[in-house]
């Protein structure tokens, strides 16, 4: 009998289609939700609550971080269960694989991210010394570079928020220091040289990836900036904040 930290799924099987749905031949116009309805519903139970996810880059595995200090690795077309990753001692905040599938990351609030083997579910290189929870973590586009956003509640600028590590010896390369507040989310721009970081103090900074100089201050959101990203073509940003509102930002011109 397995033990109860095992994650048990619940497979619905969408039977409503396009060409048969619901009400058919009554006049009755199907609504969204008899259309659209979830394929799977992958359910924790252990009772933890799902704080991150992610698809691979193939589409065909999905990875959940749970409240449980645990993630999870699934087959998307079965919703099978694949493997745990136990290794944490806290809740995982955030899960990502790497650009070629073969590795993922997960960020905890035990002040620790870990990259694992995503094949065997083995620890490879654990990712500590830093001050707070890790919040947020993101992969370079080469996968050798990792990111963390620091949890820390510390108003001093001069606190590192984000730090950037090398995957292969787990040390860190550079921190990111000009932030007031925990960093809630990081992002590579496509060709790995700027970072963007996303802070509840409001802000979201733009960073040099290789010299850490800070490049340009978002301004404008009047709360916690929740979520980071930068476009396909390194152009723009994209924030969006506790406030209710999302920004796009040329970052382009001026540099």
């Amino acid at each position: 009998m397995r033990d109860l930290c095992v994650v048990k799924l619940i497979l619905i099987l969408v039977t409503t289609t396009l060409a048969d749905p619901p009400n058919a031949g009554s006049g009755i116009l199907p609504s969204p939700a008899d259309l659209f309805g979830p394929e799977l519903v992958l359910q924790a139970g252990h009772g933890g609550s799902v704080n991150s996810v992610a698809f691979s880059p193939d589409g065909r595995r999905i990875l959940t971080g749970s409240s449980r200090g645990m993630a999870t690795l699934w087959d998307a077309d079965t919703g099978r269960s694949l493997r745990d990753l136990r290794g944490h001692a806290d809740t995982v905040r955030s899960v990502a694989f790497s650009p070629d599938g073969r590795r993922i990351l997960t960020g905890s609030d035990d002040r620790t991210a870990i990259l694992w083997d995503a094949e065997t579910a083995r620890p490879l290189v654990t990712f500590r010394g830093r001050a707070g929870g890790v919040d947020t973590v993101a992969f370079g586009p080469d996968g050798r570079r990792i990111l963390t956003g620091s949890a820390d509640q510390s108003v001093d600028p001069r606190e590192p928020r984000a730090t950037l590590w090398d995957t292969d010896t787990g040390r860190p390369i550079r921190d990111f220091c000009g932030h007031t507040g925990l960093v809630y989310s990081v992002a590579f721009s496509p060709d790995g040289r700027r970072i963007l970081t996303g802070s509840h103090d409001g802000t979201a900074i733009l960073w040099d990836a290789q010299t850490g100089r800070r490049l340009r201050d978002l301004r404008g959101h009047a709360s916690g900036v929740y979520a980071v990203a930068i476009s396909p073509d390194g152009r723009r940003a994209l924030t969006g904040s506790h406030d209710g509102t999302a920004r796009l930002w040329d970052i382009i011109i001026g540099e």
